[in-house]
């Protein structure tokens, strides 16, 4: 229904939607806001180098040391005594289960807190907690909870019982950044939330021009503590890059996440300038996919163009680094929505899953895929996995309640968009898939009400379109429907979903037409989409199914023999 909606979801799960939703921030000149000290060449290596000692150091406690508790050095987050018992957050449809029997390998990677006199160096700090959460969901049997869902609580002074209560998580990392000069601190500390025991801490005091150093140093450590074959096969560790190209990285990952025009552009810029300082840097090349990818679905980019360079941008990435699951899944996610090659997409996720079968991109994708197949028993699978696994995440409550919504179950898709607007009360198109969903339930004036809020300024239109169609006023429908196609022709496969409303079927065929020449990837939807369903008798219906991959034969013959996930508490 909506356009491009799975994909967006697949983006916004690596990068996640911030808790407020997408809000356009201030203009930042990406030169200004990075190269201002020579001091932050350094960053990079100091985060991936730190990162890791810090991710083994406390995975070594974590499992194998029953050593006494040390001193604490930190407390960035206030602390409580936690129930012994994990329970599963509020808020979520009755039907969804909570991770029943928590594995006592789990974590939450609280963001590290900025305590440098320069505000402008939280991305540092985030930096920091980011790549060890990372490591940290490389190693087998370690469940860590994702960004997202860790992220949602920074700055609002939770308790940790509380957060490790609400993320289903036993153990908790937090520490703190200060950077002065020549001289960096970085602080973290491993809480056990069941008793409020401190289990590890440590302090590192590294002059920044002493980056060499402290690589032997840390690698020695490693070496030291860490000599399982687990471990040694758990982690493989990304490419180092210039410290530039990285600052550049995570400057532009910041801007991608508010999702406004001007950023979008902005950090496709900073991207651009990472990839021109170091060609072989295969993280800045998937993200530069991604940006491409979201200005297109966005309506900030012509959809060919943007898909072009995001096809393009995202087999660098492949070429360079041909293992790594989450640009494999994003390689997939272009293939199926922009090639709409389905044999190929199934191959990319048995590929992504085959090596790393809980990794949330690769699940993201096979939801994709199940989904548009009309698999409701996988596809619907997945989508509650990943609520489990996320469940802060307002991007993963829109594809579970999309998904319910597809596959009929319209009371609990109402309640899981709910939850997502509760989590991002601005997010772009959740107004419009709820509208949908209370279309599809009956709920007339409650759908017209939703449509009306939607931020996004040609998804509304089309919403309210949708909505007349149902309540009988054809012409107003239609109206909007004509403008909306001639602003915006991008939008060709919902366009046609609005004429399918009203029973237009010559309208609704040649706007399918037109979505499947702009690789328009909403037009996927034709199979399961229960807004097409008035076109299933047409003799023009199959026929289009098999232009785009989708017919029942083509179904049947993908080769997707995929295992669901696990139940509760699986990691």
């Amino acid at each position: 229904m909506v356009v491009g909606f799975p994909v967006a979801l697949l983006v916004a799960w690596i990068y996640e939607i911030t808790p407020t939703g997408l809000k356009p921030t201030e203009e930042v000149s990406p030169r200004q806001s990075i190269r201002a000290e020579t001091g932050k060449r350094l960053d990079r290596s100091i985060i991936a180098v730190l990162a890791i000692a810090l991710c083994y150091l406390v995975v070594e406690k974590f499992w194998f040391s029953g050593s006494a508790v040390v001193e604490e050095t930190a407390k960035p987050a206030e602390r409580t005594k936690a129930s012994t018992k994990v329970v599963a957050s509020s808020g979520a449809p009755s039907n969804i289960p909570a991770l029943d029997g928590v594995s006592d390998n789990s974590i939450v990677v609280l963001p590290f807190v900025n305590l440098s006199a320069e505000t402008e160096q939280e991305y540092f700090s985030d930096g920091i907690s980011e790549e060890l959460l990372n490591r940290l969901a490389k190693i087998p049997g370690l469940r860590v909870i994702s960004r997202s869902s860790a992220f949602s609580y920074k700055g609002k002074g939770a308790k940790i019982a509380q957060i490790a209560s609400e993320l289903n998580a036993t153990h908790v990392l937090e520490g703190s950044v200060r950077k002065s000069g020549t001289q960096v601190r970085i602080t973290a500390q491993l809480i056990d939330a069941r008793s409020d025991t401190n289990r590890w801490s440590e302090t590192y005091d590294r002059p920044l021009d002493d980056i060499f150093a402290v690589q032997d140093e840390i690698a020695t450590a490693i070496v030291a503590q860490f000599k399982t074959i687990m471990f040694q096969a758990s982690g493989r560790v990304d490419k180092a890059t210039d410290p530039a190209a990285y600052a550049d990285y995570l400057r532009a990952k910041q801007l991608y996440r508010t999702g406004s025009k001007a950023t979008l552009e902005q950090a496709t810029a900073l991207l651009e300038q990472a990839i021109a300082i170091d060609a072989r840097y295969a993280p800045a090349w998937r993200l530069l996919s991604e940006t491409y990818s979201q200005r297109s679905w966005l309506g900030f980019l012509p959809l060919h163009e943007g898909f072009a360079k995001a096809r393009a941008a995202i087999q660098q990435a492949i070429d360079i680094d041909p293992s790594d699951v989450a640009t494999i899944a994003a390689l997939a996610d272009l293939v199926q929505h922009y090639d709409m090659n389905l044999p190929e997409t199934a191959r990319l996720v048995k590929r992504a899953l085959s090596l790393s079968p809980s990794h949330e991109a690769a699940l993201s994708a096979a939801g994709n895929l199940t989904r548009a197949t009309g698999d409701a028993k996988r596809s619907i699978a997945i989508a509650e996995e990943l609520v489990r696994r996320d469940p802060r995440n307002a991007a993963v409550w829109d594809s579970l309640g999309f998904t319910y919504m597809i596959f009929g179950r319209y009371a609990d898709a109402i309640a899981a968009l709910r939850r997502s607007l509760e989590l991002a009360p601005d997010g772009v198109f959740t107004h419009v898939v709820l509208g949908e969903a209370l279309l599809l339930a009956g709920d007339f004036d409650s759908a017209l009400a939703e449509m009306q809020r939607e931020p996004h300024d040609t998804m509304r239109p089309l919403g309210l379109a949708f909505a007349y169609a149902a309540l009988g006023k054809g012409e107003e429908a239609q109206r909007l429907l004509e403008k909306v196609g001639r602003e915006h022709p991008d939008f060709a496969s919902l366009v046609a979903a609005g004429y399918a409303r009203l029973r237009k079927p010559d309208e609704a065929f040649k706007w399918l037409d037109r979505a499947l020449q702009e690789r328009d990837g909403g037009i996927l939807e034709l199979r399961a989409g229960p807004w097409f369903q008035t076109l299933g008798q047409d003799p023009r219906y199959v026929p289009l199914l098999q232009r785009i991959g989708l017919s029942d034969e083509q179904v049947e013959a993908l080769d997707f023999d995929i295992e669901l996930p696990q139940a509760a508490g699986a990691s």
